[in-house]
């Protein structure tokens, strides 16, 4: 379980399901200004499959998507990974990638609303569309998160 985390300001992915994440489950997480948000993946002859991304922030991803995929060529593509009623917002190329290997379903696209953004202050009013979904526990932390 990755859950209840502020996930910021890292050059490459926020999380990445990386090259064999079996059953992963991410939830009630702020996904914040990562080059990406989530990533399902794999890599020799490996590839994640059967994890859930739901009720989560994902915003603002600087280089690619919110969420998507990355299978190299002749490598498996994973199976039964969903992204699924998450709040997305302002990824650079979109929020949601072409869905191969992961199916997305029931997210919202809506500004969070962050309370100061760049002071890190991720908190949002009660009458964002996001507010269910930010953490319940825990303190700001940067780094990316990796599942395998």
């Amino acid at each position: 379980m990755i859950t209840n985390n502020y996930i910021y300001d890292n050059a490459d992915r926020g999380i990445q399901l990386y090259p064999d994440a079996q059953g992963t489950t991410i939830s009630n997480n702020v996904i914040d200004g990562n080059g990406e948000g989530i990533i399902f993946s794999g890599d020799s002859g490996l590839a994640s499959s059967n994890n859930v991304a739901g009720r989560n922030v994902i915003s603002n991803s600087r280089v690619r998507y919110n969420v998507e995929s990355w299978w190299p060529s002749g490598n498996p593509i994973g199976t039964g990974n969903l992204a699924s009623s998450n709040c997305l917002w302002n990824g650079t190329q979109g929020n949601v990638s072409d869905q191969i290997g992961f199916s997305a379903s029931g997210n919202s696209v809506a500004n969070p609303l962050f309370a100061d953004r760049a002071a890190k202050d991720f908190s949002v009013p009660a009458g964002s569309a996001c507010a269910a979904y930010v953490p319940t526990g825990g303190r700001h932390q940067s780094g990316e998160a990796r599942a395998a």
